[in-house]
């Protein structure tokens, strides 16, 4: 996997991933402090003459909670120019909705149809989850022992 730079060698690429400071659990890559992400993502849009708003943040806020080996499942689209995109993983994508569990985010899972091999993964990280977040990981439990009830 290729690492995020700053404008170095003639290459932009933004690396996602970021821990919030205020969290305890461990980061899955070397976090990045928000504002320099943002400074980053700045330089990328300015250097790709890119509209504001051109990149979805949100993510950011639970990328604490992705698995340490998220990055060898990121998904490469092939190269915009000089800027390089990876995507989460169906997997990851899944596990972070449904810690989130907000209407949007039931919604996208619907949409998703999850199989059995993806939500035995995210079942997987709930364990995980539950050393530093006990409530939200039984709430994940709830949900995912509903679904599959289900069918």
């Amino acid at each position: 996997n290729r690492t995020a730079r700053s404008r170095t060698s003639g290459e932009n690429r933004v690396n996602l991933p970021m821990t919030p400071s205020s969290h305890s659990l461990e980061s899955p890559a070397i976090p990045v402090r928000f504002n320099q992400l943002q400074r980053l993502i700045r330089d990328v849009a300015e250097a790709e003459h890119l509209p504001p708003g051109w990149l979805n943040e949100s993510i950011q806020s639970y990328t604490y909670i992705l698995p340490p080996d998220y990055m060898e499942r990121l998904v490469t689209l092939p190269p915009f120019g000089r800027l390089h995109v990876w995507l989460l993983s169906r997997r990851d994508v899944l596990l972070m909705k449904v810690y989130a569990m907000r209407p949007r985010d039931i919604e996208d899972i619907r949409a998703l149809v999850p199989t059995t091999d993806e939500l035995a993964f995210v079942a997987a990280q709930v364990t995980r989850i539950a050393m530093q977040e006990p409530e939200k990981a039984q709430d994940m439990r709830d949900f995912l022992d509903e679904w599959v009830s289900r069918g």
